[in-house]
């Protein structure tokens, strides 16, 4: 039935499920006959599927940036009990890992408009290591949650993180790691919960 109507709009011969032959459209089912509506084509069946795809894909490496960062962050405190905050970890067998999910942490906050700045001062704190240039990772580590508090304000969505994330700086004066840990935790708890929202509006909307 789609493939009828398409015919009816692209060949006016073609009415009533009757095809009138003439010599211009003797082989209506030849290739030619497409190619000057191929682009129309592609848009009624690939871009969806394409966008679709796409989505998929963006949502599983989230996540899978997300949870990076969970299992990293909680287990720097768990396997080293005795470091006094998570950069210290730049002198533990975990300096790798926390600087693979930093730089993918970081990417995925360049994607998104609200998130530029964090995104920028976690690559900025990332590249210049606590041994080496300690004045200038904790200048960057303090805009880091300095410019999350902003973002999580300045979006207005989901309040009761940005409370949360701020009650996490109050209790780095208590003890900085696990505050790291919890903010950064609040901080994973709320873009998953926001990709999953927006995921669930978008399957429903399709």
């Amino acid at each position: 039935m789609l493939y009828i109507l398409i015919y009816k709009q692209c060949y006016p011969n073609f009415q009533n499920g009757n095809l009138l032959l003439s010599p211009r459209i003797s082989n209506l089912f030849s290739l030619k006959n497409f190619l000057h509506r191929r682009k129309y084509i592609f848009i009624f069946f690939c871009l969806p599927h394409i966008y679709t795809h796409n989505m998929e894909k963006d949502y599983i490496l989230r996540v899978f940036a997300i949870v990076l960062a969970i299992v990293t962050t909680t287990s720097i405190p768990l396997i080293y009990p005795e470091l006094p905050s998570l950069s210290q970890c730049w002198t533990t067998p975990l300096q790798a890992t926390f600087i693979f999910s930093n730089v993918v942490t970081s990417y995925l906050f360049l994607s998104l408009n609200s998130w530029k700045y964090p995104a920028l001062f976690l690559l900025l704190l990332t590249s210049f290591s606590y041994v080496s240039f300690p004045v200038l990772h904790n200048v960057f580590a303090v805009l880091f949650f300095s410019t999350s508090v902003y973002s999580l304000w300045h979006v207005k969505r989901l309040p009761v993180y940005y409370w949360l994330f701020c009650f996490s700086l109050v209790f780095m004066f208590f003890s900085l790691i696990w505050g790291e840990v919890f903010g950064i935790l609040t901080l994973c708890a709320y873009h998953y919960h926001l990709l999953s929202y927006k995921k669930k509006l978008y399957s429903r909307n399709l």
